[in-house]
């Protein structure tokens, strides 16, 4: 069994839901697996949160 830490629960979806596209006029999925996967996303922005920085002072892609 794969210890998680201090990964949220929130951050543990599934990879349906980790791969959805919700940009366009209807969500879109990469996959419909409903394996367990971590959402570095949600864990990207818990750790913002926790370090309360605002959008400005993270580094981003282009």
């Amino acid at each position: 069994m794969i210890s998680y830490g201090d990964i949220s629960s929130n951050a543990i979806t599934s990879l349906k839901e980790t791969s959805k596209d919700n940009s366009g006029e209807k969500n879109e999925y990469m996959t419909m697996s409903l394996l367990f996967a971590i959402n570095f996303d949600i864990v990207k922005d818990e750790y913002i949160h926790l370090l309360s920085l605002s959008k400005q002072q993270v580094p981003h892609s282009s």
